[in-house]
């Protein structure tokens, strides 16, 4: 296991922005951006001898800073919408930007994929990023210390790992945005790769995207993917896939 660090271009105030790849002793590679704490690079040996690229991603500094597609982003304080840009807690009302029409997508706009994030800790086989978003950051109240550690295994496992300490009562929703194409970044279209998910309901949404509250089951819809189906299954009847599962949680 191996982890080493380079220039990776710089912020707009000059600051400096590096890239952090680990290496295990098969030869899978995770490359991670302290700017946005993004997910980079993931180069996978593929059992021919190559290793291709299957996470999307930019060369630099600068296509992280117009991050349009959130690719390979950490998003909070709260991934997904909040209808109507506000919500109530505690009775209060908080009020966010609406950057989606009337409704707030991911916490925008000053996006956590957007900032520098510090490098808190590094070992061979892990590297820890931190940031400190402050009382009503984003219109969220509470200041949160958010922590985002990327493992890399000798079993070629990626692991993420959220840790988000609040000092008063927020909202916390954190994600990682990657996106990927197993056959690599380069190889075109994904609708051939095959797809299964251990979830037995999923969250409708409204015309807006916005989940409606219910829960429903996957039973009789095209979003049942309990046995393998091509993604061009999905992109057929849905135009895609865009939804929350409910995963099962037998452990």
């Amino acid at each position: 296991m191996s982890l080493e660090s380079y220039a990776f271009g710089s912020m707009p105030d000059g600051r400096e922005v590096r890239l952090h790849t680990l290496r295990n002793s098969r030869g899978m590679k995770v490359s991670v951006t302290d700017l946005g704490a993004c997910l980079v690079s993931v180069r996978v040996p593929d059992g021919r001898g190559g290793r291709p690229d299957v996470c999307l991603g930019f060369d630099g500094a600068t296509g992280y800073l117009g991050n349009t597609f959130c690719m390979g982003a950490i998003v909070g304080r709260n991934a997904n919408r909040i209808a109507g840009a506000r919500f109530d807690l505690m009775g209060t009302t908080h009020h966010l930007a609406a950057n989606m029409g009337p409704d707030n997508i991911h916490s925008g706009p000053h996006f956590y994929f957007e900032r520098l994030w510090t490098l808190a800790r590094a070992r061979e086989d892990s590297i820890t990023l931190n940031l400190r978003s402050r009382r009503g950051d984003q219109g969220f109240p509470g200041a949160v210390d958010v922590n985002v550690t990327y493992t890399l295994t000798d079993k070629n496992e990626l692991r993420i790992d959220y840790d988000a300490m609040p000092d008063d009562a927020t909202v916390i929703n954190l994600t990682c945005h990657a996106m990927w194409n197993l056959n690599g970044h380069a190889a075109g279209s994904v609708l051939g790769h095959t797809l299964q998910l251990e979830a037995d309901a999923y969250t409708p949404v409204d015309e807006r995207m916005l989940p409606t509250g219910e829960i429903a089951p996957v039973d009789g819809t095209p979003y049942d993917l309990r046995t393998p189906k091509t993604l061009a299954a999905g992109a057929e009847k849905l135009g895609g896939y865009d939804i929350n599962y409910v995963l099962h949680n037998d452990e």
